[in-house]
C-alpha cells in the first residue's frame, strides 16, 4: 500500500523520518507480514481519517498515475517507433533487391542445377526473414534491457516485462519483412539461367 499526501500531514519526527522532511509530500507504508492488504488499508484508512486533505492510494493506483502523466510522450515514441519501422521495412527491401541483382550468376547457376521459381522466391524470403529476426531479437532484447536498467538507475521498481506485446511485436516484424521482400524473390524467379551465366 502507498499514502500519497499533501503538505498537511502533520510533522511528527516518525513522519519526518519516512517522509524525507517536516511536512512530506508522499509517505510510502509497506505492509508487514502476516498483513492482509484489505486489513493494512482499513487501519490506514482509520489513521488519516482526521486529515481529509490525505489521500490513500494503493500500488496500481499509483502505477496508474504515473503512466497517466507520461501518456502523450508514449504516444510520440510508439509514432516514432512506427516511422522506425517503416523505414527498416525500406531498408530490407533495398537490400534484397540489391542482393537479387548482384547475385544474378548465383540464382542462374541455381537455376541450371535444378533449383525452380518456387524455391527461388522461397529462399529470397528466408533470407529476409532471418535478417528481420536477428534485429528484431536484437532489438527487443535490448530495449527490455535499457528500459529495465534506467528504472533501477532511476531508483524505481522495473516492473514486469510484457513478454506478448513484445511477442505480437516480433511476430509482425517478420512477417512484414516476408511480404516485403515479394518483389525481389519475384525478380529473382524470372533471371533466365542462360542468360545469368553469361553475367560477369
Amino acid at each position: 500500500m502507498r499514502a500519497a499526501s499533501s503538505p498537511a500531514w502533520p510533522a511528527t519526527t516518525r513522519s519526518a523520518g519516512h517522509g524525507g522532511g517536516p511536512d512530506p509530500d508522499i509517505i510510502y507504508a509497506t505492509i508487514r507480514d502476516g498483513v492482509t492488504p484489505a486489513a493494512a488499508h482499513a487501519a490506514i484508512v482509520r489513521a488519516i481519517a482526521e486529515y481529509p486533505n490525505v489521500e490513500l492510494l494503493s500500488r496500481d493506483e499509483v502505477s496508474r498515475r504515473a503512466a497517466a502523466s507520461i501518456d502523450p510522450a508514449l504516444r510520440l515514441y510508439y509514432s516514432l517507433f512506427g516511422l522506425m519501422i517503416l523505414v527498416a521495412l525500406f531498408g530490407i527491401a533495398n537490400t534484397q533487391t540489391l542482393s537479387v541483382l548482384e547475385r544474378v550468376r548465383e540464382t542462374g547457376l541455381l537455376r541450371a542445377i535444378g533449383m525452380d521459381r518456387r524455391q527461388v522466391r522461397s529462399m529470397i524470403r528466408w533470407e529476409a526473414t532471418a535478417i528481420a529476426g536477428a534485429g528484431t531479437a536484437l532489438g527487443l532484447g535490448l530495449g527490455a534491457f535499457l528500459g529495465w536498467a534506467t528504472m533501477r538507475a532511476l531508483g524505481q521498481p522495473a516492473g514486469s516485462v510484457p513478454v506478448g506485446s513484445l511477442l505480437v511485436c516480433a511476430v509482425a516484424a517478420v512477417l512484414a519483412a516476408a511480404l516485403v521482400t515479394v518483389p525481389p524473390a519475384r525478380r529473382a524467379a524470372r533471371v533466365d539461367p542462360l542468360h545469368a551465366l553469361a553475367t560477369e
